[in-house]
């Protein structure tokens, strides 16, 4: 299958994931009204207020341009910390910040001279959750600042681009192991760039895992 239409489908799977998240969180304070005070309150000491992550996964990049030279992507390492500030059980609001890095070896299909391209995504988010028991599904979106280099034996280049992302996943706290969490997370970004009058798209899909903390920051 041509990378444009597994790109497309990716995104069309990715979007469709994202709306049934939403949906889903949409309609759940229906059966969250249910629960008695007790239950709640036991959820709310489940997931403290704070958590940080290690994140691990797949990250391919949306211009056809560079998939040309960089084949499929390759893998990425994150860290990012969520804050709540605004907890109506068992509803959440949390910021949530992080930190990515992407670096892929390629070879330019013309002059056939390796290269290789970094990408450093900051992004600053606000994100939903919803607390079930020791299940904390999620929804997010926010800005990026994403410095990028592309280095080659003939020329280098490096810029920052501007864009946003969105995000979904699911984090699960098991309650033998204290404040030990594990998350599962698909993400689509747009990071807009321009080099020489060209403008290109270095941001894509991604997902992975991700092991990290909660604990409760004043």
């Amino acid at each position: 299958m041509p990378y444009n239409a597994r790109f497309k489908r990716q995104s069309l799977l990715s979007l469709l994931f994202l709306t049934t998240f939403a949906i889903i969180l949409a309609v759940s304070p229906l059966f969250a009204a249910t629960a008695s005070n007790k239950k709640q309150k036991t959820t709310q000491k489940v997931f403290p207020n704070t958590k940080i992550a290690l994140n691990y996964g797949r990250y391919n990049i949306g211009d056809t341009r560079f998939k040309k030279v960089y084949d499929k992507g390759g893998q990425i390492f994150g860290l990012e910390a969520a804050r709540t500030f605004i907890e109506g059980s068992p509803h959440s609001l949390s910021v949530s910040v992080g930190i990515r890095y992407f670096s892929r070896k390629g070879q330019a299909t013309v002059t056939l001279e390796d290269s290789r391209l970094t990408l450093i995504p900051v992004h600053l988010g606000i994100r939903y959750g919803l607390k079930i028991k020791s299940y904390f599904p999620w929804l997010e979106a926010g800005f990026i600042v994403c410095p990028y280099k592309e280095s080659s034996d003939i020329k280098s280049s490096r810029g920052t681009s501007l864009g946003y992302h969105i995000q979904s996943g699911l984090s699960v706290k098991p309650s033998c192991l204290k404040g030990l969490c594990f998350t599962l997370f698909v993400r689509h970004a747009k990071l807009m760039a321009e080099e020489n009058g060209i403008r290109v798209n270095l941001g894509g899909f991604e997902f992975g895992a991700g092991m990290g903390f909660f604990f409760n920051l004043f």
